[in-house]
């Protein structure tokens, strides 16, 4: 693959690019930066569908970044997690925040994944931080 000539492509993103995602529920693609600016776009047509942000400026300012994110196995809740510890859920369809859960440790979250086991029908995210603490 060949990438595009820098002089034509727009900038997207504020920041460093943390994270692609594919959401399969909805059949988009989820680009997100350090700064909580997240792009979508359409997958047949790679137009961008709409933008919005999840830091404010104050939590910008303290130092506080997006390090991570995931799908649940849904694909219905975006998580992201974060620079100072801890993962916040988002509503994929409304955008509207839901649950925010402290790192144990209050370190950063390095990485997450989603998974699902149809044996027992348990959906989970595995979460890793910047120490050595998976949870």
């Amino acid at each position: 693959v060949t990438p595009p000539d820098r002089s034509s492509v727009a900038v997207l993103h504020r920041s460093r690019v943390v994270a692609t995602l594919y959401n399969h529920a909805f059949h988009q693609i989820v680009s997100l930066d350090a700064s909580g600016f997240i792009s979508v776009w359409e997958v047949a047509s790679g137009s961008q569908c709409f933008t919005f942000k999840v830091l404010d400026n104050k939590a910008r300012d303290a130092g506080e970044e997006v390090t991570s994110a995931c799908f649940d196995a849904a694909g219905r809740t975006l998580l992201l997690g974060f620079a100072q510890g801890g993962v916040q859920s988002y509503n994929f369809n409304t955008g509207e925040s839901a649950n925010f859960t402290a790192a144990p440790s209050g370190t950063g979250v390095a990485a997450m994944v989603a998974g699902f086991c149809d044996k027992h029908a348990n959906h989970r995210v595995y979460i890793a931080e910047f120490e050595p603490l998976m949870w």
